[in-house]
């Protein structure tokens, strides 16, 4: 009896050992996907400030300054699901459709 209730507990262990790696694995790359999210919100942020400044502020009410604002507002959503819900890591919302493959890598 003891013989097969140690065999349980190693495997146990080897499982939660294994768990334990792929759970660390995943938070590395989601780390770094939040930086590069970060930084590409930021990239673009200064192309809009640039435009503001270039073209004054009405270029706020045209379709590139509004297409690159909703490109911010993506790229902190996929910051934020990455970062907080990292158990839901391929879809935050299917009407957002924000998959890594999707908003998240582009």
């Amino acid at each position: 009896m003891y013989l097969k209730h140690k065999s349980k507990i190693k495997q146990l262990r080897n499982d939660f050992e294994q768990m334990s790696r792929e759970t660390q694995k995943v938070a590395e790359n989601s780390k770094s996907e939040v930086q590069r999210q970060t930084k590409k919100a930021g990239e673009i942020k200064a192309l809009m400030e640039k435009m503001v400044a270039e073209k004054g502020a009405g270029i706020k009410e045209t379709d590139e300054y509004v297409d690159l604002q909703q490109q911010v507002h993506q790229c902190n959503i996929c910051g934020y699901q990455i970062e907080y819900c990292p158990g839901k890591k391929y879809r935050m919302d299917d009407k957002v459709c924000c998959t890594f493959e999707h908003i998240c890598k582009s």
